[in-house]
């Protein structure tokens, strides 16, 4: 059901200097949703009273109450001139097909990742023992260990930027380890 929640006192001027009494009006509408507008009724009474566009939506009538105490003169002043407009015409969107499937390729190529810096030479840190790598490999953070995974190659740059510190770790444990059993 339609009402008027709030009857506002001050009288509105159009831009055509014609005065208005504005007030704020709701209805439930769909979806259990509160829709609210602005009614223009005018003081001169050669013009007929006019409405504004739905100005909001809210969850409830206390809500849309709540929205409607709250307007000031000058929303109510740029409520009355969208009403008094024209309301806008769209030109109906014309069916045609893209002539690409997408966008055109990019004409920069990407920058190239950084070289991997090693902070460490895994192979020769094995050679002094197994455990002594372990502990220097757990002393770094993981983004050294990716670089230690990226510079020997042990790991695709892909698989190294995904991988878990303990998967770095034991991967650069095994090359190294399978490395001194070739020698």
């Amino acid at each position: 059901m339609t009402e008027v929640l709030v009857d506002y006192e001050n009288t509105i001027a159009g831009a055509d200097g014609s005065r208005w009494a504005a007030r704020a009006c709701g209805r439930r509408g769909a979806i259990n949703m509160w829709e609210g507008w602005i009614e223009f009724v005018p003081l001169d009474l050669d013009r007929k009273p006019i409405r504004s566009t739905r100005e909001t939506t809210q969850p409830s009538r206390e809500d849309l109450l709540y929205w409607a105490t709250g307007l000031t003169p000058v929303y109510l002043r740029g409520a009355l001139t969208r009403a008094l407009e024209a309301p806008l015409t769209r030109p109906t969107p014309r069916r045609v097909r893209p002539h690409f499937e997408g966008p055109a390729p990019s004409i920069v190529d990407p920058p190239p990742l950084p070289r991997a810096h090693a902070i460490l030479d895994p192979f020769d840190v094995y050679a002094q023992g197994e455990d002594i790598l372990i502990a220097q490999l757990d002393a770094l953070d993981t983004s050294h260990l990716r670089d230690i995974a990226r510079a020997y190659e042990l790991m695709t740059d892909e698989r190294a930027a995904k991988a878990s510190r303990l998967d770095l770790a034991s991967a650069i444990v095994n090359a190294a380890r399978a490395n001194a059993t070739r020698v």
